[in-house]
């Protein structure tokens, strides 16, 4: 590590904690008293309870008063790709309900000597999470953190009032930066709404409502059944272009059913507008082949639904 400011030292957390114990695989039941909390649970910010399970009775003996969590406890999850290193914060208010952890998660426990939020910053921060791999042991997807690694993990300790300082100012700061995402994600939902509100206006004539009043006329041509009479000889023209297509019966039909006075007039629309159908202006509507395309690297693009 770079050179510490005065009073701080190196240290380890095996040196800080006064307890460090991998969960026990539990015989489970549908549901009892005592809960346990598996990786799942383990976010960052929160403990998922939704996803924990429950001990069966028969066990609860099994567990001694050390394996319960405590307000301050470290969760750290153990095992598997993607979930290691995850870990959590213990709260007053995770311990109202007696919970213990499963052989998947490991308890870092300190002593007083230690702000536990200043271990867990230091936990989930860059330094630490960019080696998670390196202190794992197994193969792919059955890698493991032991506790002798998270025993050995290095960390830089203040004193005391200053671990508290630096705790309660990285509260502070990622409080605002969490009250900031939070309003990010609700963005996507706003502009989603506002695009809609903006469609509508538009289908509905209200967005050019004021453009109309400046270039209105007086002359009774309805310029939208004109335009729907013209789509209607332009697939004409496109029948006798393409007998041969195999969507030409179907466009056939359509044009010879067209008639304006199928319509029904639902809503009220600015003047020399027209209600139509989708069907009426566009060339033709098809659906897609239902059987799967045999698939290969290069020729004609496939469009799929997830694109």
């Amino acid at each position: 590590m770079s050179e510490l400011p005065k009073g701080w030292a190196n240290t380890n957390i095996g040196e800080l904690a006064t307890y460090i114990q991998r969960g026990k695989s539990p015989k489970y039941a549908e549901h009892s008293e005592l809960p346990v909390i598996n990786q799942k649970c383990i976010r960052w910010n929160k403990l998922e309870t939704q996803h924990q399970k429950y001990i069966h009775p028969d066990q609860f003996s099994s567990w001694d008063a050390a394996r319960y969590i405590r307000q301050g406890d470290i969760l750290w999850n153990s095992t598997g790709t993607g979930t290691v290193g995850r870990a959590y914060l213990v709260t007053k208010a995770d311990c109202v309900i007696q919970k213990v952890i499963d052989s998947h998660v490991t308890i870092v426990r300190t002593s007083g000597d230690v702000d536990p939020r200043y271990l867990f910053d230091w936990i989930k921060g860059s330094v630490v999470q960019s080696k998670i791999e390196e202190m794992c042991d197994g193969t792919t997807n059955q890698i493991e953190l032991g506790k002798g690694a998270i025993a050995e993990t290095e960390i830089p300790l203040a004193p005391f009032n200053e671990q508290k300082r630096i705790a309660d100012k990285l509260d502070a700061v990622l409080a605002r930066v969490n009250a900031c995402r939070d309003r990010l994600d609700r963005v996507p939902a706003i502009l989603k709404r506002f695009r809609q509100s903006v469609l509508a206006a538009a289908t509905s004539g209200k967005l050019t409502e004021e453009w109309r009043a400046q270039n209105s006329s007086s002359e009774e041509i309805n310029h939208g059944r004109i335009a729907l009479q013209n789509i209607q000889h332009k697939k004409l023209d496109w029948i006798e272009g393409n007998i041969q297509h195999n969507e030409v019966s179907r466009v056939r039909k359509r044009v010879e059913s067209f008639s304006f006075e199928s319509f029904k007039e639902e809503r009220s629309l600015p003047a020399k507008w027209v209600l139509a159908r989708l069907e009426d202006v566009v060339l033709m509507v098809v659906d897609c082949h239902n059987k799967t395309a045999p698939y290969q690297n290069d020729g004609i693009a496939l469009v799929r639904t997830t694109n």
